[in-house]
């Protein structure tokens, strides 16, 4: 009585859908109001945005660091 183990099929891999060729290169436009004149809304400020989470992240650190010192120093008498 020799019991064989059960065969497990590999998992399959899940469709990807592919883009339309039509929408891939298409840029979204914007319109201005004055001028009403389409122009194309292209978001690349990625490096402005870095910085400024850094910046802000380092901000809040000296403020966390900062804060028990400064509240120690008006606490002691003298």
């Amino acid at each position: 009585m020799s019991t064989e183990p059960e065969k497990v099929a590999p998992p399959v891999e899940a469709p990807v859908a592919e883009p339309e060729k039509g929408l891939r290169h298409r840029k979204q436009t914007e319109i201005i109001p004055p001028y009403q004149v389409p122009r194309p809304a292209k978001f690349n400020h990625s490096p402005a945005l870095i910085y400024f989470v850094a910046a802000l992240s380092m901000a809040g650190l000296f403020a966390v660091t900062t804060t028990p010192g400064s509240l120690y120093s008006l606490a002691k008498p003298g």
